[in-house]
């Protein structure tokens, strides 16, 4: 009852406006309903008054984590670690943090620091896993692979562990063990967190009925300046973002919910004429952005995903804007999102079943859109890009109507934050070592492999 726990440390607040007691559990408080600015206020706050509370300065370095402010949330954590060395979620939290901003021999550095403790949390293991500079540590790897580790943890715990483990186990070319892994950890996790698969049907297929009454011949008029990037995840679309935002024009909001928070906004009446209204609050939430970011970009690339089920609303509200539909081998997909791990999202993810679901309905829909809007979509394919990085770049960048630069070809020196999955690979040039990577998992992906074969016009891409 978080909003109840609320209203009554506001009365202690008021009654004793300095206890830092209470200043702190406020912000946790606020920060668990998701209040997250006045929840940095109150830990903000807290530290004033008390400059050693080195829980205060944790938890608001998972705050600004939360608002995108990592160098922020990076002074806050060391700040935390230097007032008190022995935790080691604290430094856990580091190498997260440090592996959202590409800083990755710093992060295995700090994750490896936290070995160095009794924590029953395999956090630390799954960020280790995904390191080139220190996975084959022994004592990592003895702790991964550990029983009596393994016993004392949470079932939380044990999916970061089965993950982990899979991971290693990937890189060792030991396909069946990490198969197996896979298997356990997407299980367990399905039965902590649910497939969300209905609701994302529910939602698609509702937008779907909605774009029918719009009329595009009210459409706005705007200077072409949003590039939207749609698909599924693991298609390549973090790769893409990295290459077009080497333009120092562009400015990449990430996955932001612009969109479908003006849609929602503007839709609150139910009333079809409000539609309007999407253009406008999608610019100023989009404007706070660049403010923050860049003062001079001029273009921004959005990469949530799922707008692909906004397109209609795209076409009649940014009629001139950049649609990007990335797209790739579906097994390969599928078997990419199946071991990502997502944290919060995409809950569907641990279902083999779910995933193609969802895989088949974007695709239908975006073939639809794409006899609609064919002007406007451009669809990249990720398997051509690997394979031909040069020829595909250049004719993404001729499509998009810029100059050519040599720098489109190096995405790996882009030091934007990238806090996708994808933070590890896009880091690296461009390279074509995961094409084909499903056929190693070909018995665990038997579930995925049958529902596409329902569907006649996957058969070739097999």
């Amino acid at each position: 009852k978080n909003d109840e726990a609320i209203n009554y440390i506001k009365k202690a607040l008021y009654l004793s406006p300095d206890n830092t007691t209470y200043l702190y559990n406020y912000g946790l408080f606020l920060f668990r309903s998701g209040q997250l600015n006045l929840a940095k206020d109150a830990f903000l706050k807290t530290i004033k008054l008390s400059s050693e509370n080195h829980k205060a300065y944790a938890e608001l370095a998972l705050i600004y984590v939360e608002l995108g402010e990592l160098d922020e949330a990076l002074r806050s954590i060391r700040k935390a670690i230097n007032i008190h060395p022995n935790s080691p979620i604290y430094y856990s939290n580091l190498a997260s943090i440090l592996t959202t901003k590409g800083d990755f021999f710093d992060a295995g550095e700090a994750a490896m620091q936290s070995l160095n403790f009794k924590f029953d949390n395999s956090k630390p293991l799954y960020i280790l896993s995904n390191s080139k500079t220190h996975s084959s540590n022994k004592i990592f790897l003895d702790k991964l692979f550990s029983d009596d580790f393994e016993r004392n943890l949470s079932e939380n715990n044990k999916v970061d562990l089965y993950f982990a483990r899979a991971n290693i186990l990937h890189r060792q070319s030991n396909f069946q063990d990490a198969s197996n892994y896979l298997y356990k950890a997407n299980q367990l996790k399905l039965s902590i967190y649910p497939s969300d698969v209905k609701k994302y049907v529910r939602v698609i297929n509702k937008l779907l009925s909605f774009s029918n009454k719009i009329d595009y011949s009210s459409r706005n008029d705007n200077q072409y300046d949003c590039i939207f990037i749609v698909g599924m995840p693991r298609s390549g679309s973090t790769l893409i973002e990295s290459i077009i935002s080497m333009n120092n024009k562009v400015v990449d909001l990430g996955e932001a919910l612009f969109l479908e928070s003006a849609f929602v906004d503007s839709m609150v009446t139910q009333d079809i004429n409000n539609l309007y209204k999407i253009n406008r609050l999608y610019y100023e939430k989009r404007n706070r952005i660049l403010a923050y970011k860049n003062p001079d970009g001029r273009i921004t690339t959005d990469k949530q995903l799922y707008n692909f089920a906004y397109i209609p609303i795209i076409a009649s509200q940014f009629p001139d804007a950049k649609i990007i539909h990335c797209i790739r081998n579906p097994l390969d997909n599928i078997f990419s999102i199946f071991r990502a791990h997502f944290a919060k999202e995409s809950r569907y993810s641990s279902s083999l079943v779910d995933c193609v679901q969802v895989y088949a309905l974007q695709d239908q829909i975006m073939n639809t859109y794409k006899e609609k809007f064919n002007s406007n979509i451009y669809t990249l394919n990720y398997d051509d890009l690997v394979l031909s990085p040069e020829s595909e770049i250049k004719r993404l960048i001729k499509w998009l109507g810029w100059a050519w630069q040599d720098i489109y070809l190096n995405p790996h020196l882009n030091k934007r934050t990238v806090s996708t999955a994808s933070n590890v690979s896009v880091r690296s040039p461009i390279n074509n070592k995961s094409l084909g990577g499903w056929r190693n998992y070909e018995n665990l992906l038997m579930p995925a492999i049958n529902e596409f074969s329902k569907l006649d016009y996957y058969k070739f891409l097999f």
